[in-house]
């Protein structure tokens, strides 16, 4: 009996409590507001809940070209506070029940990144987050400063992701969130060109990424890592009512 309650406990907790979930009727820009209680999203393209949902590059999902232009909205409430991980997993539920997905994992081993403590590192910047439960947030400035405000290392390790367009693989202990501030302008980096992000390397004395991470006592290894390929093998375009 016990075991039955933890597991309807999960699966509870793994859902929103109400979600409206429906094509974008409008052609106005895209939009994300994520509360503790609350996520609203309007005008974004499947592919980019895909995204969002299992943190992963647009180039490691494998499905229909259609996904990349066909556009929803989402209205969801959840029942109590939620963690950037327990979002994640109600929103994989949510698409897979309203568009009946049918998807895959294909792990492969690639050339990637760990993220590490620095043994012989020294904080700087690093400070425990205000709370779990607010979302993470990044701001970037000119000059390549990177604001991070409560951010959990596993979310660390995905942005980490993006900007060198190579997978990398938390190995960071650390659990809560945290703010910190780091600063780089040269090597690889994600820019955006006419709306479109990419990664480019920027040759220049300043700071790389790699290190960047060092002053918050953190160090980027380069390894074999396993990356994961999301494989669509069925979505429907129109998604169930509920």
């Amino acid at each position: 009996m016990l075991l039955w309650f933890v597991v309807a406990f999960v699966a509870h907790a793994q859902q929103f409590e109400v979600a409206a979930f429906k094509h974008s009727t409008g052609s106005g820009i895209e939009a994300i507001q994520i509360l503790p209680n609350r996520v609203l999203v309007r005008n974004m393209p499947l592919e980019r809940y895909l995204l969002m949902a299992y943190h992963l590059r647009a180039d490691q999902i494998v499905g229909p070209k259609w996904m990349a232009t066909e556009r929803y909205d989402l209205d969801a409430t959840t029942d109590h506070p939620a963690t950037d991980a327990e979002l994640r997993a109600m929103i994989q539920n949510l698409l897979k029940e309203r568009l009946q997905i049918n998807l895959r994992h294909d792990i492969r081993q690639q050339a990637g990144y760990e993220l590490w403590v620095d043994p012989n590192g020294k904080a700087t910047t690093r400070v425990p987050g205000a709370d779990k439960y607010q979302p993470p947030t990044i701001t970037v400035s000119p000059g390549g400063v990177h604001t991070f405000e409560n951010v959990p290392m596993e979310y660390f390790a995905y942005y980490l992701s993006k900007q060198l367009n190579q997978t990398v693989i938390n190995k960071v202990m650390f659990t809560g969130t945290y703010d910190f501030v780091l600063t780089w302008t040269s090597g690889p980096m994600q820019v955006a060109h006419f709306g479109v992000p990419e990664t480019v390397s920027v040759e220049n004395d300043g700071h790389t990424i790699f290190d960047a991470v060092k002053t918050i006592a953190l160090k980027l290894v380069a390894s074999k890592v396993p990356v994961d390929y999301l494989i669509i093998d069925r979505a429907e375009k129109t998604p169930i009512e509920q």
